[in-house]
């Protein structure tokens, strides 16, 4: 198991091999991620220091433990799990998938090339690239990290001084960029109130696709924050049906044999079209799909990763569940309070409030879902009464950020 960024807490992951397997940590400890969950993954499990290796040296660690399957929840290990899976002839996306599904840039290439999508999309690996993927994308249109997760670092930008502006704002470090053709969403698809996107999750073992859910989502937050997600979906059937055929066409398309997939498609008044296909768990799903549907999706995903063969049932879900991320308003710094998020939890449909924040801390909204106050858990009669406490969780936001 390669640790790093975005992946379920050490606990989470440990609770759900009990009885299936033996988990050992693989832990780079110069991410800080890492390094943070470091203590709490060697009280659970065997772990593994790759700190400062290079791959035919993980290699040579991953040998020596015997171990039966390499797995990875982050977007930031998929090619080390992919190559360790490829040595060893374990289950899991091949180089070149893993590839694929790791860069934005080669992603979209080849979804074009398969005959499943064209969306103009041109390089940026510095400032001098603008002009020139200007005129091959026009505007207004997206510019995002060609390797990266959970929208850090995306914004919309209308013109090349916005570009040039929004590019030379961004952190060293972060990946090369695409500029990619913006989606206009139907905001009349999934109903109003909803967001213009869809996800789904899905299973593919030998090349064969299983559905596990097509999930809601709530309206993004500036610039492209991703605020919650909601089960069952507000899709009629036929769109649904147009979402995972074209879901199942990508994922072919990019090659995928063996490995659970996360598929981002938006809703435009052409029909569905692919944002992206992730080769791994959403960040925060698997939370509401246990809470909804008894589903746990780390299982699942060791179970593929193992060889096992899993059967997927179609998910009931008693009334509508919902998490709600709890952003900073755009422009805010620091929190400042977290009373209001006391609060929400006396409201009727929520159940939990996870708290991620601490008063002081320096906030920066263009992270996307890295950075976020709390995530609120909740469940409702019916999509209406959750939408009627959007207003709440909102307000709380303003409330805690300054």
């Amino acid at each position: 198991m390669a640790y790093d960024l975005g992946a379920a807490a050490p606990l989470g992951i440990a609770a759900a091999a009990r009885g299936l397997c033996r988990i050992v940590f693989l832990a780079d400890r110069s991410r800080p991620h890492v390094a943070d969950q470091y203590d709490a993954m060697c009280e659970l499990a065997d772990v593994v220091d790759i700190s400062g290796l290079d791959a035919d040296e993980v290699w040579r660690k991953v040998s020596e433990i015997g171990a039966a399957g390499a797995v990875t929840f982050s977007e930031f290990q998929q090619r080390l799990v992919s190559g360790l899976a490829h040595r060893a002839g374990w289950r899991g996306h091949g180089p070149r998938t893993a590839a694929l599904l790791t860069d934005k840039l080669l992603q979209r290439q080849r979804l074009s090339d398969a005959g499943v999508q064209s969306t103009r999309t041109a390089p940026i690996a510095d400032e001098s690239d603008i002009e020139k993927a200007a005129v091959e994308v026009g505007f207004p249109a997206v510019l995002k990290p060609r390797q990266g997760a959970a929208s850090a670092h995306t914004r919309l930008v209308g013109s090349v001084e916005e570009c040039r502006a929004a590019f030379r704002d961004t952190p060293a470090g972060v990946s090369p960029f695409v500029l990619e053709e913006f989606l206009v969403g139907d905001p009349d698809a999934a109903g109003a109130g909803w967001g213009d996107f869809v996800s789904v999750e899905s299973v593919v073992q030998a090349g064969v696709v299983q559905t596990v859910c097509l999930t809601g989502k709530h309206p993004l937050a500036e610039p492209f924050r991703e605020t919650g997600d909601v089960l069952p979906h507000t899709l009629g059937s036929s769109l649904a049906e147009d979402v995972v055929r074209l879901e199942r066409a990508a994922l072919n398309a990019l090659g995928v044999r063996d490995g659970v997939c996360h598929t981002e498609i938006k809703l435009t008044a052409d029909g569905p079209r692919v944002i992206e296909v992730n080769g791994r768990l959403a960040g925060y799903l698997n939370g509401l799909l246990r809470q909804a549907t008894g589903t746990n999706m780390i299982r699942i995903a060791l179970q593929v990763a193992l060889g096992e063969p899993v059967a997927i049932s179609p998910p009931e879900v008693d009334g509508v569940a919902y998490q709600r991320f709890v952003a900073p308003p755009p422009g805010s710094r620091e929190v400042v309070s977290l009373d209001a998020l006391d609060g929400l939890e006396r409201l009727p449909g929520v159940d939990w409030v996870n708290v991620r924040a601490e008063v002081g801390q320096r906030v920066n909204w263009h992270e996307g879902t890295q950075n976020m106050l709390a995530i609120v858990h909740g469940s409702a009669r019916s999509h209406a009464e959750v939408l009627s406490l959007i207003g709440h969780f909102e307000h709380a936001a303003r409330e805690c950020c300054a």
